[in-house]
């Protein structure tokens, strides 16, 4: 048990570190071009190609556990908080790939701004979150478990002015 722990805290571990080397910089990228800090170039269509280059990986390696864990619930005829992750970075990103597309194609019908740094983000905020709650269940778990050896083996009891010892160990 506690080596499945420790596997599933560096899986969440790897998966959150390359959210963040993704999404860290499209978060930047993304701000400053909104922010205006860039210049003219930062609003040609081929930045926001940049953008679903850095978006792509958080968004299928990163949150893929969602998606798993969603599909696994909708199967279940409920639905839960993967759910709701897959579901709203899904929607931000593809509607980014449909806004970048038509931009490209010099159309600004369905919109002229991108979300992927919103669904990069979600991912990795929410990831973050996982590996924390990752990490407290093992450390609870190991706890509990050094307190259950903490336990006594025997109980002195005295009957009568008699003292006896019991094995208590279940």
């Amino acid at each position: 048990e506690a080596e499945a722990r420790r596997a599933e805290i560096r899986d969440q571990t790897r998966k959150f570190w390359t959210g963040v080397l993704f999404a860290g910089p499209l978060f930047v990228l993304s701000m400053a071009r909104d922010f205006g800090l860039l210049g003219a170039w930062a609003h040609a269509p081929w930045v926001n190609w940049i953008m679903f280059l850095l978006a792509t990986p958080v968004q299928f390696y990163v949150g893929w556990d969602y998606y798993v864990g969603g599909w696994k619930s909708l199967k279940n005829r409920s639905a839960n908080m993967d759910v709701l992750v897959a579901m709203g970075s899904t929607v931000a990103y593809v509607y980014s790939v449909v806004v970048a597309t038509a931009l490209t194609l010099g159309s600004t019908t369905v919109g002229e701004h991108v979300y992927f740094e919103t669904a990069a983000l979600i991912i990795t905020l929410i990831k973050l979150g996982k590996l924390l709650e990752v990490r407290a269940k093992g450390e609870t778990g190991e706890a509990i478990r050094e307190l259950m050896g903490l336990k006594p083996r025997t109980a002195r009891v005295i009957r009568e002015g008699k003292e006896q010892l019991f094995d208590i160990r279940l």
